[in-house]
């Protein structure tokens, strides 16, 4: 049986630093904590229907990988993402508008539609609803994460190890900005850590939270050469498997680093093999060319992209797409 913990903070307060603009610093939890166990499991049924078809869950319905020209030292990475339809809050969806490498470790940051029930001991934790997810692999450590105000903690294994902040937020249709920004360093054991910060900022508005923060080993934040971003279905039981989907649009773009536009080398779609084909992956300009839908601004810089879920699977045996540079 895997072992995981989720731990509640104490109420803490935002401070605000910054010059020309500023930036709410997550608030260090305090020692005292409450461990939140619950018997039964209340997780509610999704709003797809369930069949046996295909792998265990979770499914990655498309991926976008982008490459740089060289790798970076990190201090700050935003990118923007446009969701376009709404989605029931039963959906199992969740959107990774960024996914890399820092300093060897792996990281994600997104939107989920309800931040899933975990299993402790042979029991199950209460649903939390709709929120933000702050992740990265190789730690385990408690103190490796620091806690926003209404925010927990997510410590496990069954994925590998990986320490995780998460929020509850009531995000829904707009435009969005999630941004990591590199804080302090500081020495354990005698080696340099650095914490990176995670925010969301609502354009509707202009609604900044900050989701928490993770601490990554070493003094310098090196940024691969290489980001993802994808759509996910998820389910706390991994025998169900969805056979329908709602339909929605997300759009994502504007990838900068250290508050400078990127552009990238390659961008490129991918669908996994063996999962249902729900998700197309299009540029913004060529989604723009067919789409009537003109409520929300979307980017279009050579980086940005377009996932659409559609209710059912599409027959085709397209593993990859290039986006850029267009063939």
């Amino acid at each position: 049986m895997r072992r995981i913990e989720v731990v509640a903070p104490l109420l803490g307060l935002f401070a605000i630093v910054g010059s020309a603009i500023a930036v709410a610093l997550c608030p260090t939890v305090s020692r005292t904590e409450l461990q939140i166990w619950n018997k039964g499991n209340s997780f509610p049924n999704t709003a797809t229907t369930v069949g046996t078809e295909g792998p265990s869950l979770p499914w990655h319905l498309a991926q976008v990988h982008w490459s740089l020209s060289s790798e970076l030292v990190l201090k700050d990475l935003s990118v923007d993402f446009v969701i376009m339809n709404d989605l029931p809050d039963s959906a199992k969806i969740f959107i990774v508008p960024i996914s890399g490498i820092i300093n060897e470790s792996k990281f994600y940051a997104g939107c989920i539609t309800n931040i899933p029930d975990v299993e402790a001991a042979g029991v199950y934790l209460t649903n939390v609803g709709r929120g933000l997810i702050f992740t990265r692999w190789g730690d385990m450590e408690k103190d490796s994460v620091r806690l926003s105000t209404r925010g927990y903690r997510y410590i496990a294994h069954h994925e590998g190890e990986h320490a995780s902040v998460r929020l509850p937020y009531r995000w829904t249709t707009g435009k969005y900005t999630l941004r990591l920004v590199r804080m302090e360093c500081e020495l354990r054991n005698g080696i340099p850590h650095t914490w990176l910060s995670c925010f969301l900022k609502a354009h509707a508005n202009n609604e900044e939270v900050c989701v928490g923060e993770i601490c990554f080993q070493g003094e310098e934040l090196s940024l691969r050469d290489r980001m993802c971003s994808f759509v996910e279905v998820y389910d706390h039981d991994q025998s169900r498997r969805p056979t329908s989907m709602p339909e929605f649009s997300v759009a994502i773009g504007n990838v900068r680093i250290n508050d400078q536009g990127i552009r990238p080398t390659t961008v490129e779609g991918i669908y996994l093999k063996g999962i249902p084909r729900y998700a197309n992956i299009e540029s913004t300009t060529s989604y723009m060319s067919h789409s009537e839908d003109s409520q929300f601004e979307l980017p279009t810089d050579d980086a940005a992209h377009v996932f659409s879920v559609g209710s059912s699977p599409r027959t085709t045996n397209q593993e990859r797409v290039r986006l850029f540079p267009i063939p």
